[in-house]
């Protein structure tokens, strides 16, 4: 059965950092939903930011994103089974 996973199961510090990343993508974006559409980057202090945290969040985000499906796999192998993708306990 699919479902939500268990507390034991999770692995906090990725969660922390998965929340790290969404709050700077969120906090990056804001700025940038706030300005009017097709206006160009300009002053150092913008284009600092976007090259430093926009990008940066976005592969923390990616980068957990793969790690949690590794450990899935992983989890899989040594279970030798398909269901252990789905619950792999």
């Amino acid at each position: 059965m699919i479902g939500p996973v268990r507390h034991q199961e999770r692995i906090d510090a990725i969660d922390i950092l998965r929340g790290v990343a969404i709050l700077g993508i969120l906090i990056v974006n804001m700025q940038l939903f706030s300005m009017p559409e097709g206006l160009p980057v300009d002053g150092t202090v913008d284009r600092l930011i976007l090259f430093f945290a926009q990008e940066k969040f976005k592969a923390l985000f990616s980068f957990l994103f793969g790690l949690g499906l590794a450990a899935r796999a992983a989890c899989a192998f040594f279970r030798s089974t398909p269901a252990a993708w789905v619950s792999c306990s």
